[in-house]
C-alpha cells in the first residue's frame, strides 16, 4: 500500500478590540489538500516461484480537497459574566479520481457553523457554563473509493463516492472547579448528528457479504463526562476523563427497522512528565466500552500510547518519537444481528506503529499561552478504524 499526503494552510487573523472587555476576533483559512492512495495486490505464482502483479485487485485513487472559511467570533465581559457569539462560512470543493478505471466525481458543498457560549464565575474558583457548537466530520478518502477490494473469498469492501459531510450538533453545560493544583469539570451534553457516516455490511449473495459506508439518517448522543487535571509535582501533569452516554442510531432511510441504542462508557489518562536534560514524556491510555452501531454493536477496545520529546539548539529543534498501541491491543471485533443474518467477526490491524517527527521554529513566538482547552468527549468517534471495513 502506497500514501502520499501533501497538505498547505494558509491563514489570517484580525482582532479587533472594544474597550477592555470586548473584542471582535475574524480570520479566514484556506487548506489544500492533495492525497493518493495506492494498493498494490501481488499473487504467488509456485509455478515460477514469484509473485505476479494483480490487476484486479489493485488500483490507485486520488483526491484533492479545498476547503475555504471565513468566521468571526464576538466576545465580552462583564464582572463575572461572559459571553461569545461566533459563527463560520465553509466552502468545501473535492475532486476524486479512481485512476485505474478513470472514473471521476466531484463533491462541492457549503455550511455555516454558528457557535455561542455563557458562562458565570461562582466566586474566585467556581465557574459554571453554558455552550453550543455546530461542527462537521468529512468523509476519509478511503471511505469514497469506490473501488471492489476482496479482503477474502467471502468479504468484499467498496467505499461510497457518495457519501455527505456530517454535521454535528453540540449542546453542554458544564461546571468548573479550580484548587490550588487542580481542577474538575464535570458536564452533562447531548449531540445530535445529521447524515452520521457510518459502515453497513450486507449480504450480496448467500457466502458474500459487501461492507461499504453510507450516511445514515442520524444519531444521538447524551449522558455525562467528569474530566480533572493535577499538577501532582512541577515536573508532573496528570489528567483524564470518564464519559457514561446513551448512543440512538437511526439509519431507516438504508433498511426498514434497522435502529439501534445502548449506554456504553469511555475513559482516557494521560501522565506528562519533564525529565529535566533528558526528555519530555507522555503516556496515555484509552477505553472505550461496546459501541451501538446500526446492525448490532462493536466490542470494547483499548491502547497505549508512548510520546517522547527533546529539544535541541535552544528550542529551535523539537524532535518527537510516539510509539502508537504499544500493546497491540486495537481489534475490531464486531456482531452483526441484522434482520437478514447473523454474523461476529474479528480483524486486527497495523494499529501499532511508531512515528518520528522533526520541527524547527522560525523566528520568535509572540503568542501567548492560553490554558488548555478541555477535552470534549467525542463518543462513536474515538473508534479506530483500519481504514478497510470494520
Amino acid at each position: 500500500m502506497n500514501n502520499n499526503q501533501n497538505s498547505y494552510t494558509g491563514q489570517v487573523d484580525y482582532i479587533q478590540p472594544f474597550g477592555e472587555n470586548t473584542k471582535l476576533e475574524t480570520g479566514a483559512k484556506g487548506i489544500y489538500k492533495d492525497n493518493s492512495r495506492g494498493i498494490i495486490y501481488e499473487n504467488f505464482n509456485f509455478t515460477n516461484n514469484i509473485y505476479e502483479y494483480d490487476a484486479s485487485q489493485s488500483n490507485t485513487f486520488d483526491y484533492k480537497e479545498q476547503v475555504y472559511a471565513l468566521y468571526g467570533t464576538f466576545s465580552s465581559q462583564y464582572k463575572g459574566f461572559s459571553y461569545s457569539l461566533g459563527l463560520r462560512g465553509e466552502q468545501s470543493i473535492g475532486n476524486a479520481e479512481l485512476a485505474t478505471t478513470g472514473v471521476k466525481f466531484d463533491k462541492i458543498y457549503s455550511n455555516l457553523f454558528p457557535s455561542a457560549s455563557i458562562s458565570q464565575k461562582l466566586g474566585t474558583t467556581e465557574q459554571v457554563q453554558l455552550t453550543y457548537s455546530r461542527r462537521i466530520n468529512r468523509p476519509q478518502m478511503w471511505a469514497l473509493n469506490p473501488f471492489r477490494l476482496s479482503l477474502d473469498p467471502s468479504n468484499i469492501f467498496a467505499g461510497n463516492p457518495n457519501l455527505k459531510p456530517e454535521l454535528i450538533d453540540s449542546y453542554e453545560l458544564s461546571f468548573n472547579k479550580f484548587f490550588t493544583t487542580a481542577s474538575i469539570t464535570p458536564s452533562i451534553f447531548y449531540r445530535y448528528t445529521h447524515d452520521k457516516i457510518d459502515r453497513t455490511r450486507f449480504l450480496i449473495d448467500s457466502n458474500t457479504t459487501l461492507t461499504s459506508y453510507d450516511n445514515f439518517s442520524s444519531s444521538k448522543s447524551y449522558g455525562a463526562e467528569l474530566v480533572g487535571n493535577a499538577t501532582l509535582f512541577k515536573f508532573w501533569n496528570l489528567n483524564g476523563s470518564v464519559s457514561y452516554y446513551k448512543t440512538e442510531v437511526n439509519a431507516e432511510n438504508i433498511q426498514v427497522g434497522l435502529t439501534n441504542s445502548d449506554f456504553t462508557w469511555s475513559g482516557r489518562i494521560s501522565s506528562s512528565m519533564t525529565l529535566p536534560n533528558i526528555a519530555f514524556l507522555q503516556l496515555s491510555y484509552y477505553y472505550s466500552g461496546k459501541q451501538a452501531v446500526a446492525q448490532g454493536e462493536m466490542a470494547p477496545f483499548q491502547a497505549f500510547d508512548i510520546s517522547l520529546r527533546k529539544s535541541f539548539f535552544d528550542n529551535k529543534l523539537d524532535v518527537g518519537l510516539r510509539f502508537a498501541d504499544v500493546f497491540k491491543s486495537q481489534e475490531f471485533k464486531v456482531n452483526v444481528n441484522d434482520p437478514s443474518y447473523t454474523e461476529v467477526f474479528t480483524r486486527g490491524f497495523d494499529s501499532r506503529n511508531v512515528f518520528l517527527t522533526l520541527t524547527w521554529k522560525f523566528g520568535t513566538d509572540n503568542k501567548q499561552k492560553s490554558p488548555p482547552r478541555r477535552r470534549q468527549q467525542n463518543d462513536a468517534q474515538d473508534r479506530p478504524t483500519d481504514g478497510i471495513g470494520f
